[in-house]
């Protein structure tokens, strides 16, 4: 008989690392016969991607915690009785309001209890992380969950999220006309939530700053817009910047693509990193978190300090007028991507920790 094990996520959405994550994940179980997956979310425009899969997908319409106690027990009792009726054991949460209905549920039931913190998060500091095991996404976030929740260091892996991405072969002249974009548009890539946090803004004064002296500068932007008002000081037409809501199909922007940019003000450790790196496209990012941790300024990318629009704007321009070092940066973080974030080491890495989990009586 296969094991169950039960994942839980909110908000599967098409912009969410975690979802991506997820996915990923799915397609790495997906032809095993040893692990069947449960997962459980409660809404996403990425739910109807699920049916790709070999997996059993219930949806409970929790809301991270702003029901009150009330509603955090109705949903623990939700997942005691599927964990009884579908005898699983173990369940892998992906955010902290589901991993401490996951921690109660562990205490009066036979089930382990593994979480993956996918960003650096703050507060509910006696409510977080309980859970057996607590796999980070990065050495950043491993760091903060020890210092800033006390989490022994022996509770706490780090795996690097793996990147899968079917070979497929784009003709990039093709994708631009049917995208609408002229042949000779040299494209920056943003792909993500437009935020603070993410530094759109940092994006949108870079972009200011060099259009006038590069008419041939596209920004596209994928994803969803959060803070609307942060494109309120620009007046930006369609020659210079582009907006797609977000897609499953996001390789075809990365192929036609000449840069991949996030200058995020914190960031755990993006997936759009790893995506540059895989699609060999040079990265030109924000020194912090997992970004400063995994690019090395000039070797496999361009770092800058966050906020800072005016050294952005120079690392752009640097990148545009050296190709052959942005070419050479782009090649190491395709080596370093493959080495450290594929599928097979991570796949390796999170089922010796089931097993640990599961031998552990």
């Amino acid at each position: 008989m296969p094991i169950n094990i039960l994942h839980i996520t909110p908000d599967f959405d098409l912009t969410s690392g975690v979802t991506r994550h997820l996915l990923d994940l799915l397609k790495i179980f997906n032809n095993d016969k040893e692990y069947s997956i449960h997962l459980i979310t409660n809404r996403g425009d990425a739910i109807d991607l699920l049916k790709n899969y070999n997996i059993k997908l219930n949806i409970i319409p929790f809301s991270k915690g702003r029901k009150g106690i009330f509603g955090f027990l109705k949903f623990k009792n939700q997942i005691e009785d599927y964990c009884v009726a579908n005898n699983i054991k173990i369940i892998h949460t992906h955010h902290r309001y589901p991993e401490l209905a996951a921690y109660y549920v562990s205490n009066k039931q036979e089930v382990k209890t593994i979480t993956t913190a996918h960003s650096i998060v703050k507060g509910y500091k006696r409510m977080s992380f309980r859970s057996d095991k607590v796999i980070a996404v990065s050495n950043t976030v491993k760091d903060h969950i020890i210092n800033h929740f006390s989490i022994s260091p022996e509770r706490v892996e780090i795996i690097y999220n793996p990147v899968i991405f079917p070979l497929l072969s784009y003709n990039k002249k093709q994708l631009k006309e049917k995208l609408q974009i002229p042949e000779n548009k040299f494209v920056l890539l943003f792909v993500g939530r437009i935020s603070k946090e993410k530094g759109t803004e940092i994006l949108l004064d870079a972009l200011w700053s060099l259009k006038s002296e590069l008419e041939n500068l596209l920004l596209i932007i994928v994803g969803t817009i959060e803070e609307n008002n942060l494109f309120n000081n620009y007046s930006f037409d369609e020659n210079h910047l582009k907006y797609f809501p977000p897609t499953e199909n996001i390789s075809q922007y990365y192929e036609l693509s000449d840069i991949v940019v996030l200058p995020s003000r914190i960031d755990s450790f993006p997936y759009v990193m790893l995506e540059a790196g895989w699609f060999k496209k040079p990265f030109v990012g924000s020194k912090t978190g997992g970004i400063a941790e995994f690019i090395e300024d000039g070797v496999n990318g361009f770092l800058c300090e966050p906020g800072n629009a005016a050294e952005f704007t120079k690392k752009i321009r640097f990148v545009i007028d050296n190709k052959e070092k942005a070419g050479l940066a782009a090649e190491n973080l395709y080596e370093k991507v493959k080495l450290h974030c594929n599928s097979e080491k991570y796949f390796e890495k999170l089922i010796r920790i089931y097993n640990n989990l599961l031998n552990d009586k």
